[in-house]
């Protein structure tokens, strides 16, 4: 099973955390794992309100006409929830994990926030305790500095800190029809390399046949098939 586009689309997180960190561990994770609020919280920045940013965002269709799975913070709570599973080798209850939404900020806390040089961002977070998970979803005042500070519009962004490899930052298109299907074909060219046995059958079943010269079909007649 594979499901790298669950979590930030076209964002390699999945895979990161499940394979290339797999020797490492994991001490933290936070990210902006929710495109739509990135977006409406941008907006409000530059001075529009809560509503006028959300009408305008299912006007041009990058917001559902029920808004609440995003801007209530389910939906980045629900992909924080597989990021731990794959982090720190838990599962954690969804329903779980403390969320906070945007509905309540307004753009003159965005723009105060702005005048002390900070940022405010939706940010799903966790980390390892000894007591188990520490993990949330709220909007959390960001400096300059921070990286997730700058993940722009609809864009996804994900901090990782690793004991060995440190910290690590990953940020691109979390949603759309494009990048979920360079997700989603990834898997398959993965899941078909991780196959050798079926591999292995269908190699024993043509080390039999008779070799036949390349280029030897006319054109439009199907391929002879291998018992």
């Amino acid at each position: 099973l594979r499901f790298e586009a669950s979590v930030a689309s076209a964002v390699p997180i999945v895979e990161t955390l499940a394979d290339d960190l797999a020797a490492d561990t994991i001490t933290g994770i936070s990210g902006i794992l929710n495109g739509t609020t990135n977006m409406l919280l941008e907006a409000m920045a530059g001075g529009r309100e809560f509503g006028a940013a959300l009408a305008e965002a299912q006007a041009a269709g990058l917001a559902e006409a029920d808004p609440s799975a995003d801007v209530d913070a389910h939906d980045p709570a629900a992909k924080l929830a597989i990021l731990v599973m794959l982090a720190f080798h838990r599962r954690i209850d969804v329903a779980a994990i403390p969320r906070v939404g945007i509905r309540g900020i307004t753009s003159q806390e965005l723009s105060a926030a702005r005048g002390r040089g900070r940022v405010i961002k939706l940010i799903a977070a966790a980390r390892a305790v000894a007591s188990g998970i520490e993990a949330d979803v709220r909007p959390r005042s960001l400096p300059t500095a921070e990286p997730l500070s700058r993940v722009g519009g609809a864009l996804n962004g994900i901090r990782v800190d690793a004991q060995a490899a440190g910290p690590l930052f990953f940020q691109g298109a979390g949603a759309g029809p494009e990048a979920a299907a360079s997700a989603v074909i990834a898997d398959l060219i993965r899941a078909a390399r991780d196959a050798p046995a079926m591999a292995g059958a269908a190699l024993a079943r043509l080390a039999g046949a008779p070799l036949t010269p390349v280029g030897s079909w006319p054109p439009g007649e199907p391929f002879p098939s291998v018992p």
